[in-house]
């Protein structure tokens, strides 16, 4: 019984240890590099298209600025930037990026939508990735 516990607990804690590893210099332009690659096969022309589902409307986002946090979402992450749209204001973009092969992908994105990002956050769900 005390072999079966400390078996357990010496996987919990390797778990945990592999989840806390903090991102290598190079993974992290990776992660940064998959973002501005599907950002920059998304835009037509120089803007950024979103469509507004509640009320039919294409919004025109512009690139503005980047963070430059990476946050951990399971064996995925996180990563945002912001956009501003026509007049002048910020809109928030969350690109949710998996792990594909040697690289990365982008497989969800969220534009102004930070509510989803928070939830999973204060679960404990997604934390920083340093």
């Amino acid at each position: 019984m005390k072999i079966k516990g400390l078996v357990f607990a010496l996987l919990l804690s390797a778990t945990g240890s592999a989840a806390a590893t903090p991102l290598s210099p190079s993974d992290q332009a990776a992660l940064q590099g998959t973002m501005f690659q599907f950002i920059e096969r998304q835009l037509v022309g120089d803007t950024f298209l979103n469509v507004d589902l509640k009320n039919g409307t294409v919004q025109t986002l512009y690139p503005a600025k980047t963070h430059p946090m990476i946050l951990r979402f399971g064996s995925n992450f996180v990563l945002c930037t912001d956009f501003r749209d026509d007049a002048g204001k910020d809109v928030n973009v969350d690109f949710y990026i998996a792990p594909n092969g040697p690289g990365y992908t982008v497989f969800r994105t969220e534009v102004d939508n930070r509510e989803p990002l928070k939830h999973l956050m204060s679960k404990g769900i997604v934390s920083s990735a340093d």
